[in-house]
């Protein structure tokens, strides 16, 4: 099974605990391979294919593990956020990301892509370095 097949056989599981738990929810539409390919351009990055399937199926996700799942326009809303911070220099004074295990030098990589927010200034990112 490649990972694409395991991210949708995820979101079949998820889409089906829904239908059968609460009915009447509404499940996001999938992003456009058009808003998909403006994002990848916005950041410079090429959007790993795991991501481009997930966002493909649901652009967004509301109640997800830590908050949501992030939509195409939050996720370029939030990275332009961070990515101006790194260009004016707001974040050269150190810091460091990640856990005890794995730690970056710096808050925030050009090639770090938010993914989901819990509304509290949490969330997790994917490592494109």
């Amino acid at each position: 099974m490649t990972q694409v097949d395991r991210v949708n056989a995820a979101w079949e599981r998820i889409e089906t605990w829904y239908k059968t738990t609460e009915p009447t929810f509404e499940f996001p539409a999938g992003a456009t391979a058009a808003e998909i390919t403006a994002l990848e351009t916005h950041m410079g990055l090429t959007l790993p294919e795991e991501l481009k399937v997930s966002l493909t199926r649901h652009n967004g996700f509301p109640r997800w593990v830590k908050g949501d799942l992030r939509t195409i326009e939050e996720i370029k809303e939030e990275w332009s956020a961070w990515a101006e911070m790194v260009d004016n220099g707001d974040l050269e004074d150190g810091g460091e990301a990640g856990d005890d295990d794995f730690k970056q030098p710096s808050f925030f990589d050009k090639k770090w892509i938010p993914i989901d927010h819990n509304g509290a200034g949490d969330g997790f990112m994917i490592d494109l370095n």
